[in-house]
């Protein structure tokens, strides 16, 4: 004889569709405001491309221009304006 399946009392996880579940509120991160970052242009520093000078232009309030080295990872270093002419000298 066949047994039916009860899901009272189981504990199995049900699918909720997502316009039904409530939302979820990340607290331990602080969001940041991140400039609008335009006329920006990329130059890999390795034949890979693995590596890359990002320079571009922040539109904000001031705006400013952001030069970083980043890879393919998502890695991100953003130098600062001393750091940048502190290399830019040295050459």
């Amino acid at each position: 004889m066949f047994t039916m399946y009860s899901a009272e009392g189981s504990s199995m996880n049900y699918y909720v569709p997502l316009q039904d579940a409530p939302p979820k509120q990340c607290t331990s991160v602080l969001p940041t405001g991140r400039a609008v970052h335009i006329l920006g242009r990329r130059y890999a520093l390795t034949a890979t491309g693995y590596k890359y000078l990002d320079i571009g232009i922040n539109v904000g309030s001031p705006s400013y221009v952001e030069i970083a080295i980043g890879d393919h990872r998502g890695n991100e270093l953003i130098l600062s304006l001393e750091t940048w002419k502190g290399l830019y000298e040295q050459q």
